[in-house]
């Protein structure tokens, strides 16, 4: 296995993992507030 493919596909799992989280919290300071 390729290591820099390994780097990209971590960095692109936690950003789609972290996109959907800021999203959520975007969501529920809307409800919320």
């Amino acid at each position: 296995m390729n290591t820099v493919e390994v780097k990209l596909g971590y960095f692109f799992w936690y950003s789609v993992i972290a996109i959907s989280i800021l999203s959520l919290i975007n969501n529920l300071y809307h409800y919320i507030f």
